[in-house]
Order: structure tokens, then C-alpha cells, then sequence
């Protein structure tokens, strides 16, 4: 969000810890004037928990939404209706990355100067679709909208790059 004002972002250290980032909150709630609106995102889904147990501590839950990173506590995904999403990186999968790689340099090949990884933002409605002990809730009223087209596109661009010829199979696509 380019225009969103700076003077409106605060910033805590939480540690990536539950505990750190519920200490964090709850100090930085003093700052918050009432009916505010408070839009949690954090390092981790720890991080993003703490931060929203001390809003709802201070009585705020009306005011806040948050968004994890990492999509590893799944419960409280599920449960918490103000924790709205989680990136899902999936770092069990990153051998389907590092394995070409690691072959590629194995077989002395130049290496890329980067690889994505591909991220999913997992909400209640698509829980289930990556973790099949939980079940898919409804779809919100309102729709996530990550600029897939856009994207491709840079992924296509990347791929076109002449210092990332040869390694068009390192980047993943759809």
C-alpha cells in the first residue's frame, strides 16, 4: 500500500515470540486511540497471535484484523475470527527448490542469482485445500486479491533476463 501514511505504522520488536509480541502490543495499546482501526502483520503467526491476544485483552477485538506469516498455527487460524489469513511458505517443500540447484552445481553449472518460491495466502475458506486435518470454513464477504496476472508477468520477464538463461527450469512456474 505506497500511500498508506508512514506517521500510521507502528513498529515493536516482538522477538517472534508469542510472549514478546503480547508485551509489545500491550504497551503500544496506550497509543492507540479507541475505535482506531488496527491492522496486525508480523514476522511470524506467533508474533501476529500475541499482538492479537492483547488487542482482544484491551477490549479492542471489534477494531483489529490480523495476517500471519508462515501459516503453521493452523488452529488459531481456523479459530480466530480476527486472524483473517497466513502466507504459507512451506519450508518442507523447499527440496523441490534446493535439489536443482544443488544438481546444477554439482554438474558445474552457473547458479541463478535468485529462485522464488512460490506463496500461498491460506484464509478459513482454503484451509483445507493444505491441511487436510481442518476443514474449509465459508468464503469472507470480501475477496483477497493478490495481483496473479502481475506477477506471472514478472516471473515471465525474469525468465527472459539474459543472466538467467539456462536456468529457466530453476524458476518455478505455476
Amino acid at each position: 500500500m505506497p500511500d498508506f501514511p508512514k506517521d500510521h505504522m507502528l513498529r515493536i520488536d516482538t522477538k517472534n515470540t508469542l510472549q514478546e509480541s503480547f508485551a509489545q502490543m500491550t504497551n503500544l495499546m496506550g497509543r492507540i486511540p479507541d475505535g482506531v482501526p488496527i491492522m496486525i502483520n508480523a514476522i511470524n503467526d506467533q508474533s501476529a497471535i500475541g499482538m492479537l491476544r492483547a488487542v482482544k485483552q484491551a477490549g479492542r477485538q471489534a477494531d483489529v484484523i490480523a495476517v500471519g506469516n508462515g501459516a503453521d498455527e493452523t488452529k488459531a487460524l481456523v479459530d480466530e475470527p480476527e486472524l483473517v489469513a497466513a502466507t504459507g511458505y512451506f519450508p518442507e517443500r523447499y527440496g523441490n527448490y534446493l535439489i536443482p540447484i544443488a544438481l546444477s552445481a554439482l554438474a558445474g553449472k552457473p547458479l541463478p542469482p535468485a529462485v522464488l518460491v512460490n506463496h500461498v495466502m491460506i484464509t478459513k475458506a482454503n484451509v483445507c485445500e493444505y491441511y487436510k486435518d481442518y476443514k474449509c470454513g465459508e468464503k469472507p464477504s470480501f475477496e483477497y486479491k493478490f495481483p496473479q496476472a502481475e506477477f506471472e508477468a514478472h516471473l515471465a520477464s525474469l525468465k527472459g533476463q539474459d543472466s538467467l538463461k539456462g536456468y529457466e527450469t530453476l524458476i518455478p512456474s505455476k
